[in-house]
């Protein structure tokens, strides 16, 4: 409701829940349906088949993939391809996995990079990684980040 009522935007990151991801991606978009929300929306996951499943229902909302590691099921090729495929707006990375290498390929598909970490940043740190490109950092406590 004060979303709503301000006007403000809602990111939404889908939960994997194992064997229900088709009932929360569908309890999602009833609820935003049936609340009449029309502020805009993005949502992410680790679990692509649930952003892939919800664009299905919801198509003009914003998309990113969450990405913690790259191994033999995850990849960054994967991610792009996945990205173009379903027109996704985004990637979220583990901190720890971002490169020079990454920004230059997501900047070369023209897409938003953004940064998590399991602890806070450190300011040269942030201003390294925005240098870098990155448009966005999710920190865990962001009273803590405080610019010298």
């Amino acid at each position: 409701s004060f979303c709503k009522k301000n006007e403000i935007g809602l990111n939404i990151e889908l939960k994997p829940n194992l064997g229900f991801e088709k009932k929360n991606v569908e309890a999602i978009a009833k609820l935003l349906s049936n609340f009449n929300f029309t502020n805009q929306y993005y949502f992410s996951s680790f679990d692509w088949s649930s952003v892939i499943l919800m664009k299905k229902f919801l198509p003009n909302a914003y998309y990113g993939l969450l990405i913690d590691e790259f191994n033999k099921d995850i990849s960054l090729k994967n991610a792009l391809d996945i990205c173009e495929r379903y027109k996704f707006s985004c990637c979220g990375f583990n901190k720890n996995i971002i490169n020079s290498d990454v920004m230059h390929e997501m900047k070369k598909h023209n897409l938003i990079t953004t940064i998590y970490a399991a602890k806070n940043l450190k300011p040269n740190e942030a201003n390294e990684l925005w240098s870098m490109g990155v448009k966005s950092i999710f920190i865990d406590d962001p009273t803590e980040f405080k610019i010298s």
